[in-house]
């Protein structure tokens, strides 16, 4: 059986990688150098800044039962986002003091319409909700502002003794080099109630104004 004829191609290609190696060595050295050149210059993100249509909604309400939270702050701005536009679909959790809302805009949407069509709803809610709340804010989502990790501090014992754990968590946890901010969810500030003894008060010739101003 007779071998068919090289081509031309064939001949320089066979030459090229057998015969002599040299000009083939520069060249995978040249694609080599090519390739380092071009990594170098890349722009390398752990945590690109990716555009996500979400946005989030949390208002505080210091002392507030959740129960409390989702019927006057909660259902409040929920009502006022039912019939925005492009808006995909929402969810809502109402906490001890906090109320959080996760808002999903159609992947097709305008976001930064969206976004500020969404701040003038919250704004009209946050006319209805209770004076003592504080002002929602309204926070665009970002692969940046994602939490890297979530911790759930339970157990059988008082909200004081998890409020202090919390609280020395997140101290050791701004320690680590890389983490800017650590955010505590649920806790409960501590109040002071002070009884007052009008006969005391009248003994030392002093009002309930002068004991407020000393606390």
């Amino acid at each position: 059986m007779k071998n068919k004829p090289t081509t031309g191609f064939s001949q320089w290609l066979q030459k090229l990688l057998f015969i002599d190696p040299t000009l083939s060595l520069l060249l995978v050295l040249l694609l080599v150098a090519a390739g380092l050149f071009s990594y170098r210059g890349m722009i390398k993100e752990a945590l690109p800044d990716l555009k996500i249509p979400m946005a989030a909604i949390h208002t505080s309400w210091h002392g507030t039962a959740p129960t409390v939270m989702e019927k006057e702050v909660t259902n409040e701005i929920e009502r006022e986002l039912r019939d925005m536009d492009h808006l995909k679909k929402y969810a809502s959790g109402s906490l001890f003091a906090n109320s959080n809302i996760l808002v999903e805009f159609d992947s097709e949407a305008p976001l930064e319409e969206s976004l500020n069509q969404l701040r003038e709803r919250v704004n009209k809610a946050a006319a209805e909700i209770p004076r003592e709340a504080e002002k929602p804010v309204v926070t665009q989502a970002s692969m940046r502002s994602m939490p890297i990790a979530t911790f759930v501090l339970y157990g059988n014992t008082s909200g004081d003794v998890l409020d202090q754990a919390a609280k020395r968590l997140k101290k050791r946890l701004l320690r680590i080099p890389g983490i800017t901010r650590v955010n505590l969810l649920g806790h409960r500030k501590t109040y002071v109630r002070v009884q007052l003894l009008p006969e005391r008060l009248h003994a030392y010739d002093i009002s309930p104004v002068d004991v407020a101003l000393l606390i």
